[in-house]
This record gives structure tokens, C-alpha cells and sequence, in this order.
């Protein structure tokens, strides 16, 4: 089968499904670290069935889910589909007619998981065992990591077949036979459990089954007495009737006794009643009697027993003291055969002493007569070993000189074949030298150039290390930018949300126009408050506070009609008050200063940014304002006439028309409706430019770390090509050394050569000059070879004399000395025999010793069965 296609749905690293195809031939997963090449692969193991977290590089099974990034939201579930296409062959089991066939798995964060196969739920068994039989699995060597290809090689034979057993597809059929042999292990137990429950009610049925004879007897016993009863009875009645018949008989004449048999009757009815209750302690008599006799026969049981065991014991013990006697006279019999074994040793051994004695004194004198001859065949022997010596010598001579002459003869030709072979090698280290010192000349050429290319990389190695340190650092401080600007965003978001939610609570604003405002429900009639239609730098706001006051919450409204109708909704409702400022305004605009005035001052209402529509609210309510440096600047100004306005300073100090002067300072945590809304649009404004600037800098962040990948990719390249060059480097080096060494060796080796070829020739000569003196000497020594040969030969012939007779008289020693042996081999076998005969005689009377004690043991131990029997036989007749 092969890989056709893996989806991958929040697995680890992959967040969003990603789907994999491959196509035919070989395919390859490329890429940088950390782009998740392995979590592709332990989706393929995890799919197939992996059980093991730490086979997945994780420590629990909610690991492969993806938790989440900086810049991504974790999932809650991983699913992956894996898709087989058949290519060629066919899957197993059922699956053997599709042409493709998808194994899934999903798993969820609640602990709930899923395997399927072509999308039809199944077991984990299910998917095991459809690659089982493919030789295909989550932990065979269909998947190759890091260090498998090794762990093969270097397991034992027996994890080795292992791995050979699931590529063969062996694996499928041991794990069914194992879950056979554990149901067949599960069967076996039940069988003995079912064995030991048929032995328990067989008990307890041979108990009831006692049962149910007991009862039986006393059905049995109870009908009996019944019968007996009724027997009773009837004999009663009909002796009663009897007696009955007579009295009627008798009735007519004996009238007068009636009174009398009537007594009688009653007395009869009285005994009657009388034989009942002893019949029904007759009856309970009976039961008890039958409850006696079931312990007496119980007794009589045991005791019988007790009586049968003892006489076997007896006769257990009768048997052994006859077997014990006859061992005893066994044991005597042996006694007196080894008694007489051993006096019949001991005279044969007192025979072969004597005899040895004489053996002895014959071999001594032998051995005198072959220390004589020994000593005349001593000085016959010398004489010819001095002869042999001297024969020797010259024999020793001659192939002395025999090999010396081969020598010189090999030498020679050795010399010639030395000769020419160190010609041919000096020939051959000329054209060695040659080709190295071209070699050499190359590797110079080619050296200078990689070490110039060295130098090259190396440089432009650190500058890209420098500008990947540049990088870094840029990527720090954006990173501590970044974390900056959000944590001051932050800050000001919330700052700005307070102050924008207390805005539109109109919590600056009294109560009245709080819920005018929140009442209105058409917008083209009312305009908020004349605060939101101004626009006062941060160095006028107190000047234009102190002016208007409370009139920044005077309510804009389209004309008065509208500003009556909001009166009567206060007034209705008992709201408060409110003031509302119509946009038709009647009153005198008209500009009251002078250019007097202007000199030190300056009109306020040309410090503040208004609205067109509302310039006309405005010229009402700050035109005959001026602006003064200073409180006594204002005052000199309103001093003088012409002006019926009013003065203030930037700090807020004011003059009114009539000269009242108003001024100080405000709590420190006082803050002005003009200073909050100024507050919450420079909040605004400096989050919207902290925002384009969060997003610039995480845009440069962006570049830097692709340019930081980049230059690590490019340093590492880098720093591969210097490794590779400085490896060619050390390798043109080593090379070098090793042409110049052997350029050194080869030129001593022909300085050499050509030395051992004119020591080789010096050598001829002389081997030359010695061969003529050495074949002078051959013929003197063989003249004298020739003589010793004659005189040897005569010493060789007495010699043999000698030993023919000191042979014959060793060889009679040796017989001598072979008897004696013998003869003490002999006596120290009888000795060994003789122990031997009377170790076995001390064991046989130990063990007769034993025998006894055994016979009186036994008949204790019969009369005290004799006695227990007959204990036993008397209480059986006492039953």
C-alpha cells in the first residue's frame, strides 16, 4: 500500500487543516527548524495507533492538541485522516476490494476520542490489526527516526526477530494467538473454578443426601408408629366392643348393676385415656432411642475403625519385626563369612611377604653383576664417543663448509637478483619523484586560492554576524517597544474608557440636564451642551471655566419652543433645574473695547476654536470677554471707560462689568469639564498613535526576525563553506605533507639504493675469493672423515657385545623387579581388602545393633495396639 494523503486538523503546530499530498516516487518534507517536519511524522504515528506520549515527544495525550500561540487562539480538538492507496496490491481482511481505504483519529480536550476507518467508527484493536497484517504499525521500522536504523543493528537476535516478525506480517497472527492462549487461560480457570464448585455441592449433596436418609428412617420410624398406634387402638375397640356386646347382652338382666357397668365405663374411658398419654411417651421415647442409637452406631463406626487400624498397624509392625529378625540371621550368616575372609587374607598375605623377601635378595645380586658389566661397556663406550667426537667434528667441518659453499653460491645469486631489483626501484622512485613533485606543484596553486577563499567567507562570515548581532538587538529593543507600548496603551485605553463612560453618564452635569439629555429622542432638536461645541487649548481652559462656568452645561437646543418643552418635562417630573441656550440668540454683539484695550489685552473668544453653527452662542456668551496677563493689568483696564465687559487671566482670575474680582485656586484633585473632554481627546489621539505605532513596530518585528532567519541561514551556510574549504584546506595540507615526506623518503631511498648496489658488488667479489679457500679445506677433511669411519666401526662391533649381555641381564632384573611389584601391588591389596572386610563387619554388627532396637520397638508398639484394640472390643460390647 502506499501514502496517498494526510489531513492534519489541530494537531500540535497545526492549527488550521492542512492537507499533504504525495505523489509517486520518492517525496520529501523540507524545511527550517521548527516548521514542523517531525509533528508531520508523529501525525502518522499517532493515526496508526500510538498509544505511548512519549513516543509523540509529549507528556500527556492532550499535547497534540494545538494550546494556542502569541498569535493564535487554541483548539479544542486534533483530528488526522490518513489515506492508503492500494498501488498494486490489496488490503486486508474486508478491505481487500477498495482501492483506497482512510484511517482517522480525533481526539477532544474533554477526554472523548474517536478511531475510524473509511469514516465508519471502529476500535483501536481494529486499526492495530489492519496494519498488522501489512507489516506496517506505529512502532515498526516503517517509520525510521533518528537512531533506529542503529538500535537495529546493535539489538540482540531476539529483539531483532521482533522487528522481523512485524515486517513479515508475522505479528498479526502471534498477537491472535496470544489473545487465544489468554481465553484458553481464562477458560482453564473457570474450568477449575466450575471444578471446585462441582466439588462443593458434591459435599454438600452427600450431606443432604444424609439428610434426606435421615429423614426417611424417621418417616419410615413415624409410619411404624403410627401403625402401632392404630393397632393399640383397634385392639382396644375390639376388646371394648367385646365387652360392649356382652354388656347389652347382659343388659336386660342386669338392669340393676347399670349404675355399676356405668362406673366400670368410666373407669375402662379413664385407662384409655391413660394408655394414650403413655403411648405418646412411648413415642418420644422412641425418638429419643433412635437418636442413641444413631451416636452408638456412630461409635460403633469409629471404634470398629480404630480396631481395623490398629490391627493393621500390627500387623504393619508384626511384619517388620519378622523382616528385621530375618535381616539379624541374614546379618550373621555375613558375620561369619567375613570372619573367615579375612583369617584367609591375612595367612595369604604372611605367604607373599616371605616370598617377597627372597625376590629381594636374588635382585640384589643381579643388580651387582650389571654394575660390572656397566662399567667395561662405560670404557668400551668412551673410547667410541671420543672417536664419534672427533668424526663429528670433521663431519660438522665438512657441512659447515658444504654450507658455506651453498651460501656463497646463493649469495652470489643473490647478489645478481639484489642487484638488478634495486635498479628496477631506483627507476621506479625517479618516476614517483617526478609525478609527486608535479602533484606538489598543483597542490601549492590550488591551496593559495582556497585560503584566499577562506579569508573571503570568513569576512563576509562576520558581517553577517555582525548584522544578525545588529538584528538581534533591533529585534530586543522592538520587543521591549512593543511590550512598552502596549503596557502604555493599556494604561491609557482604560483611562480613556473611565473618562469616556463617565462622559456618557453626564456625571459633570446636575441632574436636571443629565435626564433631559438622556430623554431626548430626537436629535435634530437637541445639540449636548455648549461644552461639546468648543474647542480651548490646554493654557485657556481655566480662563474660559472661570467665564462661563456653569454655563458649559447650558443644554443646545433648536429654538426656545424646544427648551420650554424640556422645562416642563424637569418641572413634571421634579428633575431639578436645567438651562437651556436656543441657536436664535437676541442680544447685543456688538464690540464694546477699544484699541486702548486691545494693547494689553486680547478678545477670548479668538483663543477658542468654534463651531460655525454655534459662533453665534458663542459671540453671546464670551464676546465681551478680554483676555488680561495679569489681575491689576485687568484691573487698570477696567478702570478706564468704554468697556462693559469682563476681564480675565489665564489662571482664571476674573473682573465682571461691575468690578467684582473673582480668583485663587481650585482643589488639586478638582478637574474641569473642558480639561476632561481635552483629556479624552488626547487619550484618544495618543491610543490611535500608539496603535499605528504598536503596528509599525510589529510590522518592523516581522522584518527583523525574517531578516534574522535569513542571516542565521545565510551565517550558518557560511560558516558550512568555510568548515568545507578549511576541511579541503587541512585535506591539501595533509596531502602536501605527505607528497613532501615521501619526496624525502624517496630521495634518501635511491641514495640508498644506489649505496646498497655498490656494497652488493664489493660483496661478489669477495664471496668469489673465499669460495676458492673453503673447496681446499673440503678435501682435507674428507681423508680424514674416511679414517675415523674404519676406526668407529670396529668400537661399534665390541660395543654391541657389551649390550647383548648386560640386555640379558637387565631383562632378568625386570622380571625380578615385576614379580616384587607384583607381589607388594598384591599385599597391599589384601591389606586394603582386609580393612575393607572389617569395615563391613563393623557396619553389619551396627546395623544388627540397629535391627534389634527396631524388633523391641515393634513389639512396644504391637502391645500397645493389642492393648487399644482391646480397649476398643470392650467398649464395642459395652454399646
Amino acid at each position: 500500500m502506499k501514502l496517498k494523503r494526510l489531513e492534519i486538523t489541530g494537531f500540535k503546530s497545526f492549527r488550521d487543516k492542512v492537507v499533504i499530498d504525495f505523489s509517486k516516487g520518492v517525496n520529501a518534507v523540507v524545511g527550517p527548524n521548527g516548521c514542523g517536519k517531525s509533528n508531520a511524522v508523529d501525525a502518522i504515528r499517532w493515526v496508526m495507533g500510538e498509544q505511548r506520549v512519549k513516543a509523540l515527544r509529549g507528556k500527556k495525550m492532550d499535547d497534540v492538541v494545538f494550546n494556542g500561540s502569541e498569535d493564535a487562539a487554541p483548539v479544542s480538538m486534533a483530528e488526522v485522516v490518513m489515506t492508503l492507496a492500494r498501488d498494486g496490491s490489496t488490503f486486508p481482511g474486508v478491505y481487500g476490494e477498495l482501492t483506497e481505504v482512510s484511517i482517522s483519529r480525533k481526539v477532544v480536550l474533554d477526554g472523548e476520542s474517536e478511531h475510524c476507518i473509511n469514516r465508519v467508527p471502529c476500535r483501536l484493536l481494529d486499526v492495530k490489526e489492519f496494519f498488522m497484517g501489512t507489516g506496517i504499525g506505529a512502532r515498526t521500522y516503517s517509520l525510521i527516526e533518528q537512531g533506529a536504523v542503529s538500535t537495529l543493528v546493535e539489538a540482540k537476535p531476539e529483539d531483532r526477530r521482533l522487528f522481523i516478525e512485524d515486517a513479515a506480517g508475522v505479528s498479526k497472527y502471534k498477537s491472535r494467538k496470544d489473545a487465544a492462549v489468554r481465553k484458553m487461560e481464562a477458560t482453564k480457570q473457570n474450568v477449575l473454578r466450575l471444578n471446585d464448585i462441582h466439588k462443593e455441592v458434591k459435599s454438600q449433596l452427600n450431606a443432604i443426601t444424609r439428610q434426606a436418609k435421615k429423614a426417611e428412617q424417621y418417616k419410615q420410624v413415624k409410619s411404624r408408629m403410627r401403625e402401632t398406634e392404630l393397632v393399640l387402638s383397634q385392639q382396644g375397640y375390639a376388646r371394648l366392643a367385646g365387652k360392649n356386646a356382652g354388656l347389652q347382652d347382659a343388659r336386660a338382666s342386669i338392669a340393676a348393676e347399670a349404675d355399676a357397668v356405668l362406673a366400670q365405663m368410666e373407669a375402662r374411658e379413664s385407662a384409655l385415656n391413660e394408655m394414650k398419654a403413655t403411648f405418646l411417651e412411648k413415642d418420644e421415647q422412641i425418638g429419643r432411642r433412635q437418636t442413641e442409637l444413631y451416636e452408638i452406631k456412630n461409635s460403633i463406626n469409629i471404634k470398629e475403625k480404630n480396631i481395623e487400624f490398629s490391627r493393621r498397624r500390627m500387623t504393619e509392625a508384626s511384619d517388620r519385626k519378622q523382616k528385621n529378625q530375618a535381616e539379624i540371621d541374614s546379618m550373621g550368616h555375613r558375620k561369619a563369612g567375613l570372619t573367615v575372609e579375612i583369617e584367609t587374607l591375612q595367612r595369604k598375605s604372611e605367604d607373599a611377604f616371605r616370598q617377597m623377601a627372597l625376590l629381594e635378595q636374588e635382585l640384589d645380586e643381579g643388580q651387582k653383576q650389571v654394575q660390572g658389566m656397566l662399567e667395561a661397556d662405560q670404557e668400551i663406550n668412551a673410547r667410541l664417543e671420543e672417536h664419534k667426537i672427533r668424526y663429528i667434528d670433521v663431519m660438522q667441518d665438512l657441512a659447515k663448509f658444504g654450507n658455506i659453499v651453498a651460501s656463497l653460491n646463493k649469495n652470489m645469486e643473490d647478489f645478481r637478483k639484489r642487484e638488478e631489483r634495486e635498479i628496477n626501484e631506483i627507476e621506479q622512485d625517479k618516476s614517483r619523484l617526478a609525478e609527486l613533485t608535479d602533484k606538489l606543484r598543483a597542490l601549492t596553486g590550488g591551496l593559495a586560492a582556497e585560503e584566499e577563499e577562506v579569508k573571503r567567507l570568513t569576512r563576509e562570515k562576520e558581517t553577517t554576524a555582525d548584522a544578525l548581532e545588529k538584528d538581534r538587538a533591533d529585534l530586543q529593543r522592538v520587543e521591549e517597544r512593543i511590550m512598552q507600548i502596549k503596557e502604555e496603551a493599556g494604561g491609557k485605553s482604560s483611562r480613556l474608557q473611565s473618562l469616556s463612560e463617565f462622559e456618557a453618564a453626564f456625571k459633570w452635569s446636575n441632574e436636571g440636564v443629565k435626564k433631559v439629555i438622556e430623554k431626548q429622542e430626537n436629535p435634530d432638536t437637541f445639540y449636548g451642551v455648549v461644552a461639546d461645541h468648543i474647542n480651548v487649548p490646554r493654557e485657556y481652559e481655566s480662563a474660559v471655566e472661570a467665564v462661563l462656568g456653569d454655563k458649559l452645561q447650558y443644554v443646545v437646543v433648536k429654538n426656545q419652543e424646544e427648551g420650554v418643552r424640556a422645562i416642563d418635562y424637569l418641572k413634571n417630573y421634579q428633575l431639578g433645574r436645567g438651562s437651556f441656550v436656543p441657536f436664535e440668540l437676541r442680544g447685543n454683539y456688538a464690540k464694546t473695547y477699544s484699541a486702548e484695550h486691545l494693547q494689553e489685552a486680547e478678545p477670548l473668544l479668538q483663543k477658542v476654536v468654534v463651531q460655525d453653527e454655534f459662533q453665534q452662542i458663542a459671540d453671546c456668551l464670551l464676546g465681551d470677554v478680554l483676555l488680561t496677563p495679569s489681575i491689576e493689568t485687568g484691573i487698570n483696564l477696567w478702570k478706564k471707560n468704554g468697556f462693559r465687559g469682563t476681564f480675565v487671566t489665564p489662571e482664571g482670575d476674573t473682573i465682571s462689568p461691575n468690578g467684582v474680582l473673582t480668583g485663587g485656586s481650585g482643589s488639586a484633585v478638582e478637574k474641569s469639564l473642558l480639561a476632561t473632554k481635552r483629556e479624552i481627546a488626547e487619550l484618544a489621539r495618543e491610543v490611535q498613535e500608539l496603535s499605528v505605532e504598536l503596528e509599525d513596530q510589529l510590522q518592523e518585528k516581522k522584518q527583523l526576525v525574517s531578516s534574522i532567519a535569513g542571516l542565521d541561514e545565510e551565517l550558518t551556510e557560511l560558516k558550512n563553506s568555510v568548515h568545507r574549504l578549511e576541511i579541503e584546506i587541512n585535506g591539501r595540507k595533509k596531502d602536501m605533507e605527505r607528497f613532501e615526506d615521501e619526496t624525502k623518503r624517496l630521495t634518501q631511498r635511491i641514495a640508498v639504493l644506489e649505496y646498497n648496489r655498490q656494497n652488493i658488488k664489493t660483496e661478489e667479489a669477495e664471496a668469489k675469493q673465499k669460495l676458492q679457500e673453503i673447496q681446499g679445506e673440503i678435501l682435507q677433511k674428507e681423508a680424514l672423515e674416511k679414517e675415523l669411519n674404519e676406526i668407529i666401526s670396529a668400537f661399534n662391533s665390541r660395543r654391541q657385545q657389551s649390550r647383548a649381555s648386560i640386555a640379558a641381564q637387565e631383562k632378568m632384573i625386570t622380571e625380578k623387579k615385576v614379580l616384587l611389584a607384583a607381589g607388594a601391588e598384591k599385599k597391599e591389596a589384601d591389606l586394603r581388602t582386609i580393612a575393607r572386610l572389617q569395615n563391613d563387619l563393623n557396619v553389619n554388627e551396627s546395623e544388627v545393633a540397629r535391627k534389634s532396637e527396631e524388633i523391641v520397638a515393634c513389639e512396644k508398639q504391637m502391645a500397645e495396639l493389642s492393648a487399644a484394640v482391646e480397649a476398643d472390643q470392650t467398649a464395642l460390647q459395652s454399646l
